[in-house]
């Protein structure tokens, strides 16, 4: 067996650091930049303009949270029967209640958005949550009053 050249060595030795920089440089890009500095969504309930308590996708600390596709939770569930029961014109087909962020939930959230006049994105975040009705406890829908911090 021959043996390597110190030129080889440093070949061999360069091309592995390039691979493992496109590596660490491509799980950088993949890995979503909102998902570690947002808050994760539940459900929670706010006070609603008309007085009203409502159900909304929220933040743990607060109202501020962002879910977009490929989330699953109950506050993607409350998301849908959120569009099923205040914009069911709007969004076309009723939604499955499943709790899962996927394509059809992502095309009646735009719908939505573009109903409301905000920015089209597919993802639910502050500006939906204040701009969306949400559903009422006792009846009928609402928008959030005192989003608070």
């Amino acid at each position: 067996m021959p043996a390597r050249t110190p030129r080889a060595t440093r070949r061999r030795c360069t091309a592995a650091a390039i691979l493992l920089a496109l590596i660490a440089g491509l799980l950088v890009t993949i890995a979503s930049p909102a998902s570690a500095s947002t808050p994760y969504c539940r459900t929670s309930t706010w006070q609603g303009t008309a007085g009203r308590t409502i159900l909304v996708p929220a933040a743990p600390s607060g109202w501020r949270c962002y879910m977009g596709r490929g989330a699953h939770s109950t506050a993607v569930a409350a998301l849908q029967r959120s569009m099923n029961t205040c914009y069911p014109a709007v969004i076309g087909a009723r939604l499955r209640v499943d709790g899962v962020f996927g394509p059809r939930t992502q095309t009646a959230l735009l719908r939505v958005q573009r109903r409301l006049h905000i920015h089209r994105d597919g993802i639910y975040g502050p500006q939906t949550a204040l701009a969306m009705r949400h559903i009422a406890y006792g009846g009928g829908c609402d928008t959030i009053s005192h989003p608070g911090g």
